[in-house]
């Protein structure tokens, strides 16, 4: 499962050292305004293809790690979290 909460923290954390707000953000990711506040809140589900998308910009990758789509680690360069 994609942990939301965490990808929202490093997107917040993003914004925060470049100073840009949420509307900035999702333009770069072409995605509304609307349907990332709704994820930030934790309201909405993200699709591993949203995610990829939203993460793009922070230069993070997503790995599946087994058949059921259940483990979900995410890469940045050479570093994991």
């Amino acid at each position: 499962m994609i942990d939301t909460i965490k990808i929202m923290k490093l997107i917040h954390n993003y914004m925060d050292k470049n100073s840009i707000t949420l509307s900035q953000y999702a333009k770069i990711c072409n995605v509304s305004k609307a349907w990332l506040s709704r994820i930030s809140k934790n309201k909405s589900k993200i699709s591993f293809e949203i995610a990829q998308r939203i993460l793009k910009p922070l230069n993070y990758k997503i790995e599946i790690l087994d058949n059921n789509n259940k483990i979900i680690k995410l890469n940045r360069l050479n570093h994991e979290i």
